[in-house]
């Protein structure tokens, strides 16, 4: 069977750390996997380049003098945060790779910006774990969330802001039958073989060909996975809104989806399906693009 060997989940010292690390050990346990945990430094001077010029030498320094406290509390605090949840769980700490029969955890630190940081180790990894971001904006989070689905080549599960992924008793495969869609349900295959119920969910306007929609459910029967198929008719609410309210009424304990891009410039312009994910989601997504 398929498993995700390797997992990489990012902190970054504020509200979602939690939900991050609990969703990485449910996903590991399944298999006694290894999971990286990785907390990035961003340089202060990155912020505050382009007001370099109009500022006074004593205002720069402090303001930099400002940014560095603030990043060295999340730093402290994210540390905080991998100490206790190892300490709790009893993960063992390694240094590399070795055959230890249990879930195994690496604390790793970067330097520079976190979307960059988080494509590059994405792609030596099976599953990027990530929080939403928080109440209070993240843009930097934005930003990363967009790299690990769109740069990294890897899946990224990405938990609501306060909900970690506990169990996988059920799981909603939201299908139009498209390349990301399909991408995301090889991805989660790991997933979908420890399910106890499995919903392939669609809208009808979503899509075209019948044979398509309806042949998904023995590409998962040859995989040993048993599937329902739950179909819906448009109505005045967006498709991913009514795909997440159904989920949610079913049971889910997670979604699969495709993560759309209308664009190839740097400024990705989401999908529908994707964005009411990013933004509205209650349930954590499996999302491969």
């Amino acid at each position: 069977m398929m498993s995700f060997r390797t997992i990489l989940t990012v902190l970054n010292g504020r509200n979602g750390d939690s939900a991050s690390l609990e969703t990485a050990y449910a996903v590991a346990s399944m298999t006694d996997s290894h999971i990286d945990v990785m907390h990035v430094r961003p340089d202060p001077r990155g912020y505050v380049d382009f007001t370099g010029d109009a500022m006074t030498g004593n205002a720069y320094v402090q303001l930099i003098e400002s940014l560095e406290e603030e990043i060295a509390g999340n730093a402290k605090a994210a540390r905080a945060s991998f100490d206790a949840w190892v300490a709790d769980a009893g993960i063992t700490v390694v240094d590399g790779p070795g055959g230890s029969g249990q879930v195994t955890a690496t604390w790793r630190e970067r330097t520079g910006a976190e979307d960059k940081a988080i494509a590059g180790e994405a792609r030596l990894r099976d599953l990027v774990i990530l929080s939403a971001t928080s109440d209070d904006g993240d843009s930097a989070r934005d930003g990363a969330i967009e790299k690990a689905i769109f740069d990294s080549g890897r899946p990224l599960l990405l938990t609501p802001r306060d909900t970690a992924l506990k169990k996988v008793g059920r799981v909603a495969v939201f299908w139009n039958g498209g390349t990301q869609a399909a991408r995301a349900v090889a991805a989660a295959l790991p997933l979908l073989h420890e399910a106890d119920a499995v919903d392939v969910m669609w809208v009808d306007e979503d899509v075209e060909d019948d044979f398509i929609l309806t042949g998904l459910i023995d590409y998962l029967a040859w995989h040993g996975i048993s599937a329902s198929v739950q179909r819906f008719k448009p109505d005045e609410r967006l498709i991913g809104e009514l795909l997440m309210d159904e989920a949610v009424a079913s049971g889910a304990d997670v979604v699969v989806m495709g993560g759309y891009s209308h664009s190839r410039l740097r400024e990705f312009i989401l999908g529908g399906v994707t964005q009411h994910m990013l933004d509205e989601s209650p349930l954590p997504a499996l999302i491969a693009h």
